[in-house]
């Protein structure tokens, strides 16, 4: 096997001239926990890193296809909450969709031919790979009906920062080389000898005759904002309830009470401030060790709020009053704006480090005579619907204590 190295570098290195046009489709598979940690491995110190929405397979359209021409290119490849992006090049310009902008973008060129096209960039444009990793040859096989050499990479030392981004974090990097045109035909990058990621071809021609209209630029195609800014809404104009009453100072109610209690994660309420209409509730998240995905930064930290505190996971709190009345915040998100039961939870902002999340509530109305029930449900972190009960007399004692600053 080793003496298929040489052919195999050579075929990464020439690649790029043993196909006149190329049309590929496939899928690309990631675990959005192990991909995040891997990824988290690989930050400089001081970098900071950011996830929106909740990626991974149940959330993302796995699908690509690319068409080549060179100079032009296109490709359509799928990304977060089922979202599709276009992108076509002419060798001179590029034309861009994006998921929040009706119309195309066109800006200058990209040079980076492996992060232009996609999922399908370090497939087809596999040069990188013999420079950034220490190859050993695997064995042959088939892919497609076509003959491959099975390679396995793992990064060079000097080379861990400034890899080809499909190599980005991952300890080992197995591949499919196309004996005949050097492009890959399918990559699994590994975490710990896990799989985090996968892309695979699933069709491939080459030297096909492609119609001129797959890389022509859309009609109206030009410069747009990309994302566009949303503009922000003023502090007057927040919704009455949002929050506790600027010009009111609460009072202070009770002490610290643990909620819920797993092996690495504690939930508790930290803080209860009592106001004419509501009160303010403190809920601190601690967790022993790093967070399992998407943990914040070890040096410079790293603000997160809503629903970004803990992509992907299922944490659920609720206040439930003695009435039997209550309301839920899934995810720290806001719940529904019309709740049957007249009770709001509302996620006011969170903040933390690696090992801790703080958030603060506002619930209103006050509560009613008796306990007030607060309900933690975690099912990632192994914590069932778990109660702890405060004493709702003490926050409307501590309401009527509230200092009002102006008439």
């Amino acid at each position: 096997m080793a003496d298929d190295l040489p052919a195999v570098l050579e075929l990464l290195h020439t690649s790029e001239h043993r196909w006149r046009t190329l049309r590929a489709e496939g899928e690309e598979w990631i675990d959005a926990e192990r991909s995040g940690q891997a990824y988290r491995r690989n930050m400089r110190p001081g970098a900071l890193m950011s996830f929106r929405g909740v990626p991974g397979p149940a959330d993302r359209d796995p699908s690509w296809k690319v068409w080549l021409s060179p100079p032009r290119s296109r490709v359509d490849f799928g990304g977060p909450h089922q979202s599709r992006t276009v992108v076509i090049g002419d060798g001179h310009r590029t034309c861009a969709s994006h998921p929040h902008v009706v119309g195309y973008r066109v800006t200058d060129h990209r040079d980076d031919h492996e992060q232009s096209l996609g999922p399908a960039g370090a497939l087809v444009h596999p040069v990188l790979l013999a420079a950034a990793l220490e190859l050993t040859v695997q064995g042959r096989g088939e892919a497609l009906g076509r003959e491959v050499i099975v390679v396995r990479g793992r990064a060079r030392p000097a080379t861990r920062r400034g890899m080809p981004w499909i190599t980005m974090g991952a300890d080992e990097l197995d591949v499919a080389v196309d004996v005949e045109r050097g492009v890959l035909l399918w990559s699994e990058a590994r975490f710990e000898g896990a799989p985090f990621r996968r892309i695979t071809m699933t069709a491939v021609g080459f030297d096909e005759d492609l119609d001129d209209h797959l890389f022509a630029f859309p009609e109206g195609a030009g410069e747009l904002p990309f994302p566009p800014e949303r503009p922000r809404r003023p502090p007057a104009d927040r919704r009455a309830g949002d929050g506790p009453p600027d010009g009111v100072l609460g009072e202070p109610v009770g002490g610290p009470q643990i909620v819920a209690r797993a092996d690495s994660v504690v939930v508790a309420v930290d803080r209860v401030v009592a106001y004419p209409t509501g009160f303010e509730l403190g809920v601190t998240v601690r967790t022993r060790g790093g967070q399992g995905q998407r943990s914040f930064d070890e040096v410079r930290r790293r603000e997160w709020r809503g629903a970004s505190a803990f992509p992907g996971e299922s944490l659920q709190v609720s206040v439930v009053f003695a009435d039997g009345r209550r309301s839920i915040a899934r995810n720290f998100g806001r719940p529904p704006e019309a709740a049957s039961s007249g009770v709001r939870l509302v996620p006011l902002s969170g903040s933390g480090t690696d090992t801790r999340f703080d958030q603060r509530f506002w619930v209103e109305p006050l509560p009613p005579p008796g306990p007030l029930g607060v309900v933690v449900e975690w099912d990632r972190r192994q914590i069932p619907e778990t109660r702890a009960e405060l004493d709702a007399g003490a926050i409307v004692a501590g309401a009527a204590r509230a200092a009002t600053l102006w008439p």
